[in-house]
Formats: structure tokens, C-alpha cells, sequence
């Protein structure tokens, strides 16, 4: 058996080069499946099947992410629960910006009245 290792490795000549960011993801990868194998020993089954929880790992990896951008954001908006319509009444909001203002339209008086067209021609040209 090491005869043939010692005649594969004279007659395989190729080692790739690894950059450090490469070697230190890989040792990242490691370390996240040695930390979810119990007893701390990685075997050959622990580095197959964790090929199968990768889509797992990698949700749980964007939540992290998220989570930790979320706490860097300084900015908290305050918003108004409810829009004041008068003194005495209040319209709560809904969310939906277009139904708020249907309701805030059918709340309003409706006491205003037309002006005729000579009202208008008044109003335009005065008394000339």
C-alpha cells in the first residue's frame, strides 16, 4: 500500500496553490461542522452530510448577517398611530395610505355647497 502511495505521489506532480482567504474559509467550514458533530471528532460521514444541510447553513448564515446589520442601524422612525382629524375625533390608521384617506374623506363635513356660475364669474372679475 505506501509503495503505491510513493508511486502515485512521484508520478502526480500537481499541488494547487491555496490563497489564505481560501484555506481560512475552508478552516471556517470545518469548524462549523465540527461544531455541530457531537464528541468534536469529524468523520467522513459528518463532511458528506453536511453537504445536505448546507442550504440550512447558509439561511442560518443570512440571518446572522441580518440580525447583525439590524443592531448597526441607529435610525428608529416614530410613527403616528393615528391622524388627527379634530380636536375631538380620531381615525386610526390602517397602514394602506389610500383606504386612510377615504375614511378621513367620509368623516369630514359635508356641509359645503356649490357656488353657482355667477358666483364664480364674481369671485373671478369682481364687480367690474
Amino acid at each position: 500500500k505506501r509503495k503505491v502511495e510513493a508511486d502515485v505521489a512521484q508520478t502526480c506532480t500537481f499541488q494547487p496553490i491555496l490563497t489564505e482567504n481560501t484555506q481560512s474559509l475552508a478552516q471556517k467550514y470545518r469548524q462549523k461542522i465540527a461544531d455541530n458533530c457531537e464528541g468534536g471528532k469529524i468523520t467522513v460521514l459528518d463532511i458528506l452530510t453536511a453537504q445536505t444541510n448546507k442550504e440550512q447553513w447558509i439561511e442560518e448564515t443570512k440571518k446572522e448577517i441580518a440580525k447583525k446589520e439590524a443592531q448597526e442601524c441607529t435610525f428608529r422612525p416614530m410613527i403616528n398611530e393615528s391622524i388627527p382629524v379634530r380636536q375631538d375625533e380620531t381615525l386610526q390608521s390602517t397602514g394602506d395610505k389610500c383606504f386612510d384617506l377615504y375614511q378621513l374623506a367620509a368623516v369630514k363635513p359635508k356641509n359645503r355647497v356649490d357656488k353657482t356660475k355667477e358666483e364664480y364669474e364674481v369671485a373671478k372679475y369682481g364687480n367690474e
